[in-house]
């Protein structure tokens, strides 16, 4: 990936993946430990959680070959 995700966008990021649904079961302290996303760009990312800090996530882009990608990317339409 080329660009830089600024803030605000990651936030509606994470915003889009949980109003669509694409998350994964909550973890003890409510939050789910995966939430994914697609981007305008159709680009397709992973929001996962910090082990030791509830509500804090941390992104990446999906590559190409993980087929958890082509997965998000199914049900996103």
């Amino acid at each position: 990936m080329a660009r830089t995700i600024r803030h605000e966008e990651a936030l509606a990021l994470l915003v889009s993946g949980v109003l669509k649904g694409t998350i994964s079961a909550p973890r003890g302290d409510g939050f789910p430990k995966y939430i994914w996303s697609v981007s305008a760009a159709r680009e397709v990312f992973e929001a996962k959680s910090h082990p030791n800090d509830s509500g804090r996530y941390h992104g990446y882009p999906l590559e190409y070959e993980d087929a958890m990608r082509a997965y998000v990317l199914s049900i996103w339409k």
